[in-house]
């Protein structure tokens, strides 16, 4: 049995990244991550432009002439109008091109006083005048590298590859998960006589999608050796293999037995963490790692919070932090941990605009219905000290687990 750190640093020290890429549509690219570096292939903005709609004139002329002649009217998308004369405007709208190469300025309309035909137009104030052009490159430039390789992309950076022109951006694959479910009480399709619905399926398959894996297939095995190795024989081609149940040691755990036989090599077993003590970790042949989670569903969702989620990162190659705590205040007295990393579902409280958390009565890890009503967890160190009321301490809100990349 080894500490919770301990079990992370050996699955950091053991898991590769996968080798393996997808060509991808870019709306289809969010949270991928990038496999290759992509340069831009021409200058943005193309040419110069404005910045704001009013009208462009020759630089030279700012100090030199009073009222200009409007000479026309340069939009966004029109194509590069010929060069202004002294004396001459144009009406430019945002976005637009700059006519011609020598310096212009554009002053924005709510600077300008036009006369009742808009045919002249006359600058109301001169001084601290900026040009309001964007210059050709501005945005990026032709051979820069705008998007790179093992970035995660979001919104933002695919926006910006739709305004490189890509169509198609290469990806590291996402890790394919394959998933057992152990359990005679469990209902499926070849146990329709189950007494149980499985909770930590739904556990295991959303948050290997959030944290960036794919669900191959899940399989569901009654508590027999021949089920167990006939089920895990079938799986075709995954990364990491996650069980759920079966891993105690008693007359029906068979998880671990089973698939050693299959070339499972553990590299631990148990954690000293609860709850998820039996929670364990292998691999076999050719990089294909296993995770073994309890069968209670709380060990299992706390399970994959710590365990899944560090094993999909690494098989991504990819560096993010999952857990980003906040500081609240105990509303509550909570006694001496024990030699064990408590990991505590808790309730929090809101009080002008402070944050104050109570640690649930009951930790039961069997307890699904108190698991959902918690808003998050604190981790308790093995042997710290008691928890006093109004003390400060880090603590973890499931919802700042968010969904989404902007």
């Amino acid at each position: 049995m080894i500490p919770l750190k301990k079990a992370i640093d050996l699955i950091n020290k053991n898991v590769i990244e996968i080798k393996k890429f997808d060509e991808i549509k870019i709306k289809e690219g969010l949270t991928r991550i990038l496999a290759k570096n992509y340069k831009a292939k021409f200058n943005s903005p193309i040419y110069d432009t404005s910045s704001m709609d009013g009208i462009v004139i020759l630089k030279d002329d700012l100090n030199k002439i009073k009222q200009f002649k409007i000479v026309g009217e340069i939009k966004a998308g029109s194509k590069l109008n010929k060069e202004l004369i002294s004396g001459e405007a144009k009406s430019i709208f945002t976005g637009a091109f700059i006519p011609g190469k020598k310096k212009k300025i554009v002053i924005q309309n709510e600077n300008c006083i036009f006369n009742t035909g808009q045919t002249q137009v006359t600058i109301k104030n001169k001084k601290d005048l900026t040009n309001n052009i964007r210059l050709q490159g501005s945005n990026f430039k032709k051979g820069e590298v705008c998007l790179k390789r093992n970035s995660s992309l979001n919104i933002r950076s695919l926006s910006l590859a739709n305004s490189l022109e890509l169509e198609y951006i290469k990806v590291k694959s996402k890790p394919k998960i394959a998933v057992i479910i152990t359990g005679d009480e469990i209902k499926s399709e070849s146990n329709p006589d189950g007494q149980i619905n499985s909770s930590n399926t739904i556990i295991i398959e959303h948050l290997t999608n959030y944290f960036g894996g794919e669900v191959i297939e899940i399989k569901f095995v009654f508590d027999l050796e021949e089920d167990i190795k006939k089920k895990f024989e079938s799986f075709d081609d995954y990364d990491l293999l996650v069980t759920s149940g079966g891993l105690s040691v008693g007359k029906y755990d068979l998880i671990k037995s089973s698939l050693k036989k299959k070339n499972l090599s553990l590299i631990f077993e148990k954690v000293l963490i609860k709850p998820g003590k039996p929670i364990s970790f292998g691999k076999f042949k050719k990089n294909k790692y296993f995770l073994g989670l309890p069968g209670n569903p709380v060990s299992c969702f706390i399970g994959s919070l710590f365990f899944l989620s560090k094993i999909i990162q690494n098989l991504k190659g990819e560096k993010k932090e999952y857990l980003k705590p906040i500081f609240a205040k105990s509303a509550s007295f909570v006694s001496n941990n024990n030699h064990l990393t408590s990991i505590n579902r808790l309730k929090i409280i809101k009080k002008e605009n402070c944050y104050f958390f109570k640690i649930l009565d009951s930790q039961d890890s069997s307890l699904l219905n108190l698991l959902a009503q918690s808003d998050g967890f604190i981790i308790r160190e093995p042997n710290s000290q008691n928890i006093k009321v109004g003390t400060i301490h880090k603590i973890y809100l499931f919802s700042d687990f968010k969904n989404f990349n902007i």
